[in-house]
């Protein structure tokens, strides 16, 4: 961390009390300086995130190593639940008979099951195109976290 925080200070980057931490567990997971210049976070994003999770929510993944990188017992405190619909067998069905991917039609899937579920995109293209038609249709999600492959 220490050579990450050295980093920063030579890029010159400036984030605030809770980007920072977002950041640099960013770059420690991927090696990847360009994050610092790449990751961009709406006004207040952290604060309204964790307040979101305090309160409960359920997340969904785009994938199942999504879903296995996330602390569950750190969720199930705050009362989140987490699901990812990849496998199951009407998404599956779904993205057949549309033409479509599984994650493309895990998205759907979830906005119709979920009111305003939290969504985490991290390694499907085409949830994250499915999760922005959703947007622009009305589909109002608590949070999204979304970051590319």
């Amino acid at each position: 961390m220490r050579i990450i925080e050295a980093g920063l200070k030579k890029r010159q980057k400036q984030f605030s009390k809770k980007e920072l931490p977002v950041i640099m567990r960013a770059i420690h997971t991927t090696a990847d300086f360009d994050y610092a210049d790449n990751i961009v976070f709406t006004e207040n994003a952290v604060e309204r995130i964790e307040e979101i999770i305090k309160k409960g929510t359920t997340l969904v993944t785009d994938t199942e190593m999504a879903l296995s990188g996330i602390n569950k017992k750190a969720l199930k405190r705050f009362g989140c639940g987490i699901v990812c619909f990849m496998s199951d067998p009407d998404v599956a069905k779904e993205a057949e008979k549309n033409g479509t991917t599984r994650a493309y039609a895990a998205m759907g899937y979830a906005a119709c099951k979920y009111d305003s579920a939290s969504y985490i995109i991290g390694n499907a293209p085409t949830a994250l195109i499915r999760l922005c038609e959703l947007l622009s249709e009305g589909s109002r999600p608590s949070f999204v976290i979304a970051v590319p492959v």
